[in-house]
C-alpha cells in the first residue's frame, strides 16, 4: 500500500499490506465480511459507492471485489456511466435496477437514448426499483420491455403524469413477476391491467388516490390467477363492493401467509374477508385507527373461510397470547409446526372503548391463554372496568404479564364487579365473578413506582389472592416481580407471611437483588366452588359464600 498524503490525522499508512490485522484473513472470510459492510439488498445509492471505496483500498482488496460478480448487481440509472459498468463487472448473475428521482436528477426525457445500452442486460433483470412520476415509470418499463413479461399492459394502465410520489418496484423469478408493488399513483386503468400473474407471490398496493382504488371483484379476479401468492398487502387501495355488482364466489388462496388491509369503510373490508379463502396459520394486520369496535372489520363466520385441506392438519395453538399496548392489539398464535399473528393498529385515544368492546372478538380471544398488557404511561386512562370486560372476553387465561400504569387496575379487576369499578368488591355482591379462573402465574414488572408505592400495590394485590383463593380453593402457582431496585428483596421478605397463604412461589428478578421464595405450603381453603357465578347468581349462594369468606379490609387503590 503506497503512503499517501493530506490524509486526516487518526489515519496510518501502513507500507507493509501483511502487517494489517484485516489483511490476516482468508479471503473467503474477507469477502463475508464485505459483504456483510455492504447490505447488497438495500435499493439506496450510497451502496454503490462502498462497493466502488472497497474496491479501491489496495490491489488485494480489488482483486477480491472484482473476482465477485455478486458485489455489482446493484445497477443505479442515477449514474449511467457506474451502472453501465456495473452492468458489465455483475456477469451472470441476476441484476437488480433502480432509479429515483431527485431534483438534482430529474430523470432523461428519452430514455431510450440515455439508458439504450440497457436492453443488453434485460434477461438478467431480477428486481426493478422506480420512485419516479408516472411518465418516467412508463418509459423505464418500455425500455425493459420484454416477451415473456406482461411489463407492456403495466405500462399502458398507468397515466403519464410529471408529478413525482408514484413507486413502482416489481421482482422477477423464472420469467415471470414474483413480486408487485405499487405505491402513491393517481391514476390506474385496472381495465387494462394484466389478469395473468401466474408466478405472483407479492401483491403491494399502497397510498393510491381514490382515483387509482381497485374495486373489489376486478381485484378478486386478478388474485384468483396468483395461486402462488403468500403475500397481499392492500392499504388505501380498495372500492367497496359496487352496488348491483353480481356476487362472485371466494378465492382460495393456499399459499397466503401474511394479509395487511387498511380502509376508511370497514364493509369494505368485510366484503374482502367474505371472498377470501386463506389458511388458518396465516396472519393478518388491520389498520384500524378511528375503529372502536374491532369485530366490525370481521364477516360474522369469520374463520370458516379456511381453504380447504388447511383444517385438516393437526396444528393447534399451543399458546395463545394477547398483547396490548397503545397504538396496537396483537393476538399471537403459536403452533407446534407455523406461528400467525392477527395484529390491530388503533388510535391511543380509543384504546379504553377498543378493550371494553373485546367482548365482541370473543371468537378470536376467547382461547388466549396469556396476556401480556405493559404501558409505559405514568397514569393510565384503562378504567378497572375495562380491564374487566376484557378480562371475561378470556375465561381461559392462565398467565398474565403487566407492569407500569396498567398494573394496579388490570390484576385488581381480577375480582371486580362487572358493573361498577369503584372498591370494595365484597363476594356477596349480586355481580361479583372471578376473572380467569384458570390464571396460573402473574409476572410484574417494576419500572415506576417508589418503596412506598410498590408496598401498597403488594398489598393490595396480596388481598386480591386471597379473594382468589378463598373462592376458587387453591393458591396463584407463581408471582414474578422483575425490578432494578436493590431494596426488592427486603421488601419481600416483609411480604412474605402475607403471600405465604396465597402464592406458591414468588420470585424477584433482579441484577442487585434476586431471590426466590419457594411458599408451597397447604392453605385449608374456605371454601371451594367447583364453578363460577354468573352474574345472575342467587342471592342464597351470594350470602354463603359471604360467611366464610368475607373479608374485611379497606378498599386497595391504584398507584
Amino acid at each position: 500500500m503506497t503512503p499517501q498524503t493530506c490524509l486526516p490525522s487518526n489515519v496510518t499508512v501502513t507500507p507493509n499490506e501483511a502487517s494489517i490485522p484485516i489483511a490476516r484473513l482468508p479471503p473467503e472470510l474477507l469477502l463475508l465480511t464485505l459483504q456483510f459492510a455492504m447490505n447488497p439488498n438495500e435499493f439506496h445509492a450510497d451502496r454503490i459507492f462502498y462497493t466502488i471505496t472497497y474496491s479501491h483500498v489496495c490491489t488485494s482488496w480489488r482483486g477480491l471485489l472484482l473476482g465477485a460478480p455478486d458485489l455489482w448487481t446493484l445497477v443505479d440509472l442515477q449514474y449511467p456511466h457506474i451502472a453501465r459498468e456495473f452492468c458489465s463487472r455483475s456477469h451472470p448473475c441476476p441484476i437488480r435496477v433502480c432509479f429515483v428521482q431527485t431534483d438534482a436528477n430529474p430523470g432523461p426525457e428519452d430514455a431510450e437514448t440515455a439508458f439504450g445500452w440497457l436492453c443488453a442486460y434485460i434477461p438478467r433483470l431480477e428486481r426493478l426499483h422506480v420512485s419516479a412520476s408516472s411518465s418516467i415509470i412508463r418509459r423505464i418499463l418500455r425500455l425493459v420491455r420484454s416477451a415473456s413479461l406482461p411489463l407492456t399492459k403495466i405500462r399502458d394502465s398507468l397515466p403519464s403524469d410529471a408529478r413525482r410520489g408514484p413507486t413502482l418496484s416489481l421482482g422477477i423469478r423464472d420469467q415471470e413477476i414474483a413480486q408487485l408493488n405499487l405505491g402513491g399513483f393517481r391514476g390506474i386503468d385496472w381495465a387494462a391491467f394484466p389478469e395473468s400473474l401466474v408466478g405472483l407471490t407479492s401483491l403491494v398496493l399502497t397510498r393510491l388516490e381514490t382515483q387509482a382504488f381497485i374495486p373489489i371483484p376486478r381485484l378478486l379476479r386478478l388474485i384468483a390467477n396468483c395461486p402462488q401468492l403468500k403475500t397481499l398487502v392492500l392499504l388505501a387501495a380498495i372500492l367497496p363492493w359496487p352496488a348491483g355488482a353480481p356476487d362472485l364466489p371466494a378465492v382460495q388462496l393456499p399459499e397466503l401467509k401474511s394479509l395487511e388491509v387498511a380502509h376508511g369503510d370497514p364493509r369494505a373490508i368485510v366484503q374482502l374477508l367474505e371472498h377470501l379463502c386463506f389458511p388458518s396459520s396465516t396472519s393478518i394486520t388491520f389498520h384500524a385507527h378511528g375503529v372502536k369496535d374491532l369485530s366490525s372489520l370481521l364477516p360474522k363466520d369469520f374463520g370458516r373461510h379456511e381453504c380447504a385441506g388447511s383444517a385438516t392438519i393437526d396444528d393447534t395453538p399451543v399458546t395463545t397470547v394477547c398483547r396490548v399496548s397503545t397504538t396496537n392489539i396483537i393476538i399471537a398464535m403459536d403452533r407446534p409446526s407455523t406461528s400467525s399473528a392477527l395484529r390491530f393498529y388503533i388510535a391511543p385515544d380509543d384504546l379504553s372503548e377498543v378493550l371494553r368492546q373485546l367482548p365482541a372478538l370473543k371468537l378470536l380471544v376467547a382461547g388466549c391463554t396469556h396476556l401480556s398488557a405493559v404501558s409505559p404511561l405514568l397514569k393510565s386512562p384503562v378504567s378497572m372496568s375495562t380491564w374487566k370486560s376484557a378480562l371475561m372476553a378470556m375465561p381461559t387465561l392462565r398467565h398474565i404479564e403487566t407492569g407500569g400504569a396498567w398494573a394496579a387496575g388490570l390484576l385488581f379487576a381480577l375480582n371486580a364487579v362487572t358493573d361498577q369499578p369503584p372498591l370494595p368488591f365484597p363476594p356477596l355482591h349480586s355481580q361479583f365473578e372471578i376473572a380467569a379462573p384458570a390464571l396460573e402465574s402473574v409476572r410484574l414488572l417494576e419500572r415506576a413506582r417508589t418503596d412506598a408505592q410498590t408496598e401498597q400495590f403488594l398489598n393490595d394485590f396480596a388481598w386480591v389472592l386471597e379473594a382468589r383463593r378463598d373462592y376458587l380453593g387453591r393458591k396463584l402457582s407463581e408471582l414474578v416481580m422483575e425490578t432494578s431496585r436493590e431494596s426488592a428483596r427486603a421488601l419481600m421478605d416483609a411480604l412474605v407471611p402475607r403471600f405465604t397463604a396465597v402464592v406458591d412461589r414468588v420470585e424477584i428478578r433482579s441484577r442487585a437483588a434476586p431471590a426466590s421464595f419457594d411458599l408451597s405450603t397447604p392453605v385449608p381453603a374456605s371454601h371451594t366452588a367447583p364453578e363460577l357465578p354468573s352474574s345472575s347468581s342467587s342471592s342464597s349462594s351470594s350470602s354463603a359464600s359471604t360467611s366464610s369468606g368475607e373479608h374485611k379490609r379497606s378498599s386497595p387503590e391504584p398507584q
